[in-house]
């Protein structure tokens, strides 16, 4: 596993990482892809320019540890350090490549879930919004926009949330694509597709009770409608 540090901080003078210079693509070459910039949990903004550069916003006094792992790309702020240590954060809020593949750089927030809480979710910090209580997990759900992920990262670091654990562990609500890659195979969808079956004049019928009559898709008798 190769391990970086991809940027320093340290007061105003900290280092940057410099981003490439724009180029137009030769012909007969395929574009460059367009950069696209996440928003960590940190409030850090690391932007994606694809073949594996990223760039990092520097922040004073902290540093960035970049390595890569089953080509997923991780950049991890020293500050996130010790609660990655202490299992209070879900290595996947650092996850570069999995947080673009969710798509949550085209996202107002970022969705998280909090699971061992002591004490009552409306204790949860102020940044927080949408919270739904999670009885599994001891926890709940919740969203925090980009421009307050800054304040939360500074209120669930706070000294007194540090020693005391109130906050419990943060975890990243991953975002899932249902496929039907293998549920087809399993019942032989592709083997009736290239027979030429594709459904046309098949009856389908729902199994179930406790329908209700009035339902929109009932004739009122409890039939499907037409």
């Amino acid at each position: 596993m190769a391990v970086s540090l991809l940027a320093a901080g340290t007061g105003t003078g900290g280092a940057t990482a410099a981003s490439p210079p724009a180029a137009s693509a030769p012909l007969g070459r395929p574009a460059a892809a367009q950069p696209r910039t996440v928003t960590l949990v940190t409030g850090d903004q690391v932007t994606s320019y694809g073949s594996g550069h990223i760039a990092v916003a520097p922040r004073d006094g902290v540093r960035f540890l970049r390595y890569a792992v089953a080509d997923h790309r991780y950049v991890i702020p020293s500050d996130a350090l010790p609660l990655l240590r202490s299992d209070r954060l879900d290595r996947r809020l650092f996850d570069v490549t999995a947080l673009l593949e969710a798509g949550y750089d085209k996202h107002a927030s970022l969705g998280l879930v909090v699971s061992g809480v002591t004490g009552d979710s409306a204790a949860a910090p102020r940044e927080l919004k949408s919270i739904r209580k999670l009885a599994a997990v001891r926890g709940y759900t919740a969203k925090v926009g980009k421009e307050k992920l800054a304040a939360y990262w500074k209120s669930l670091t706070s000294s007194v949330a540090v020693k005391s654990g109130s906050q419990g562990k943060v975890w990243l609500d991953g975002l899932r694509k249902p496929t039907l890659d293998a549920s087809t195979a399993q019942i032989g969808a592709p083997s009736a597709w290239s027979a030429g079956f594709d459904g046309t004049g098949v009856t389908v019928s729902g199994a179930g009770h406790g329908n209700r009559h009035h339902s929109s898709g009932l004739d009122g008798q409890g039939h499907l409608a037409p």
